[in-house]
C-alpha cells in the first residue's frame, strides 16, 4: 500500500482525475483549492492531503490542511472548507486494512500537532457515517446537522418553475423585462469582466474582503469550464452579478453582489433563475443553492440578514438536504 502525499509530483494529476469523477467535490477542484490557499494567505497553512494507493488504484483520497492562527490555535480543515474524504470503489483490500492505514496517517498528525479545531462534513452516503466521521467523533468532535437547498435538474423547465415561490415569479418577470443579462463563460470572459465584478463586490461590502489573486483564480475557473458568471445590467450599468461553480454533476451557488442603493429592486432573482436553467443546459444533475438555516426564532442567534439569505435560496424550490458537520 502506497501513500501519495501532496508534495509528490503525481499528486495533483491523481487528485484531478479523482475530482472529475466524483459528485461531492465541487469545492475541491485544484483551482478551488488554490483559491482557498490565496483566501487564507494571511494564515500559516500546511497541505497534509494524501491519497492511498493499492495495486495501482486510488482507494482513499483526503484533502486536508493544517492552519495555524496567531493565537496558536491549530485547525484541521480542507483549506477553509471542511475536510474532504473519499473512499473509492472498487475496493481491492479489506476495508479494515484501509481504515487502519488512514488512522495511522491521522494519528501521526495528532501526535505531531496539538489540534484545537476540526472541520469535517459527512455527507452520510447510504445513510451511514463515514469512517473519518466516526474517527473524529471518537476524538471528541461534535456532530450537528447541516442543511442545504438542492434542486433536482432532471425536472423540465415547467416543473422547475412550479417549484418557485409564488411571490418570486413576478420578481423574476421584472428582471426579465428590465435587466440585460450577460452570460460569461470560457469563450467570452475577459479580465475586464472579473475586474468589474470585483469592484461591484467591494462597493457592496464597503471594503475589500479578499485579495485580487482570488478573483484572478475565479477568472481561471471560468476559463477552465469550472464556473460561469452572470451579469445583470440596468440602463447599461452593472447592478448585479453572480458566480456559479460546477462539475459534471452539481452546480454550486458561489458568490454574488447587487447594488446596495437598488436593494428595493429584485436584482438577483432573475439571475438566480437563469443560473438554474443554465446549469441544467450544461448537463448538471443538481443545483446546490447552499446553506439552509432551520431554527427556533425565539432562541436563535442567527441574524436577520442570514435568515433572509436562507429564505431567498429556498424560494427557488428543491429539497432541503441534511448532512452532518463534525467539528471540534
Amino acid at each position: 500500500m502506497e501513500i501519495i502525499r501532496s508534495d509528490h509530483p503525481d499528486f495533483k494529476n491523481k487528485w484531478d482525475n479523482i475530482y472529475k469523477n466524483r459528485k461531492e467535490t465541487v469545492l475541491y477542484s485544484l483551482l478551488n483549492i488554490e483559491y482557498q490557499k490565496k483566501y487564507l494567505s494571511e494564515t500559516d497553512v500546511k497541505d497534509l492531503s494524501f491519497i492511498v494507493h493499492e495495486q495501482g488504484q486510488p482507494i482513499v483520497a483526503v484533502i486536508l490542511s493544517l492552519e495555524t492562527y496567531a493565537d496558536n490555535l491549530i485547525k484541521l480543515s480542507g483549506f477553509g472548507n471542511p475536510i474532504c474524504y473519499i473512499e473509492l470503489a472498487p475496493r481491492v483490500i479489506e476495508i479494515s486494512i484501509l481504515q487502519k492505514k488512514v488512522k495511522e496517517e491521522l494519528e501521526n498528525i495528532f501526535s505531531d500537532h496539538k489540534i484545537s479545531l476540526i472541520s469535517y462534513r459527512d455527507y452520510l452516503w447510504n445513510n451511514t457515517i463515514s469512517y473519518l466521521g466516526k474517527y473524529f467523533l471518537e476524538k471528541g468532535a461534535v456532530g450537528t446537522p447541516f442543511y442545504t437547498q438542492v434542486i433536482d435538474l432532471s425536472l423540465n423547465e415547467d416543473q422547475l418553475r412550479k417549484g418557485i415561490r409564488k411571490s418570486y415569479k413576478s420578481l423574476i418577470n421584472w428582471g426579465n423585462k428590465n435587466l440585460k443579462l450577460q452570460l460569461l463563460q470560457a469563450d467570452n470572459i475577459t479580465q475586464g469582466h472579473i475586474d468589474a465584478f470585483r469592484q461591484l463586490h467591494i462597493e457592496v461590502a464597503e471594503r475589500e474582503t479578499r485579495s485580487k489573486d482570488t478573483w484572478d483564480i475565479q477568472l481561471e475557473m471560468v476559463r477552465s469550464h469550472e464556473a460561469f458568471i452572470l451579469f445583470g445590467k440596468l440602463e447599461n450599468n452593472l447592478v448585479s452579478a453572480g458566480l456559479f461553480m460546477y462539475n459534471s454533476n452539481t452546480c454550486y451557488y458561489g458568490v454574488s453582489a447587487s447594488k446596495r442603493e437598488l436593494f428595493e429592486k429584485p436584482l438577483f432573482h432573475y439571475l438566480m433563475w437563469q443560473a438554474i436553467l443554465h446549469s441544467k443546459n450544461i448537463g448538471c444533475r443538481y443545483f446546490d443553492a447552499g446553506m439552509q438555516l432551520i431554527t427556533n426564532a425565539e432562541n436563535s442567534t442567527i441574524s436577520s440578514k442570514e435568515m433572509g439569505i436562507s429564505k431567498f435560496k429556498k424560494g427557488f424550490g428543491g429539497a432541503t438536504k441534511v448532512c452532518l458537520n463534525i467539528n471540534l
